[in-house]
């Protein structure tokens, strides 16, 4: 077994195309001897671990983008491509956003985290970032 070299931090705020991209990332950081911490939503903690993930390496976000987009008004919005009606669905979710935000700072808080990966979709937005610590 490699020694830890520190803690990537995975931060994905969205639905599966927010984290299915960093799932080689990580797996390749793995290998190079990094531990890593996925944050995202509980949805996708057994997808995660179908790439053999633990739950030790999955923190979940509170609420759910991915449920939120599966409800009767998020499937009428997609189906439409109403983007107005999708933003209206993922406002909704901003009531959590305090508490992922404490979610974040104290999963980067417990380990020796070396750098902080996002994939996020806010409002009309879709970004990523890298922030290294």
């Amino acid at each position: 077994m490699t020694e830890n070299k520190g803690t990537i931090v995975i931060v994905c705020s969205g639905s599966r195309g927010d984290v299915q991209p960093f799932i080689p990332i990580a797996m390749r950081l793995k290998r190079y001897g990094y531990g890593v911490n996925f944050i995202a939503y509980e949805s996708f903690r057994t997808f995660l671990k179908s790439y053999g993930f633990t739950d030790e390496e999955f923190t979940p976000f509170v609420g759910s983008m991915v449920e939120a987009l599966q409800s009767k008004e998020g499937q009428e919005a997609l189906a439409r491509g109403d983007m107005m009606g999708i933003m209206k669905i993922v406002q909704k979710l901003l009531p959590f956003q305090p508490r992922n935000d404490d979610i974040m700072i104290e999963a980067c808080s417990k380990s020796d985290v070396k750098a902080l990966l996002c994939s996020t979709v806010v409002l009309n937005q879709v970004g990523s970032s890298i922030v290294i610590i």
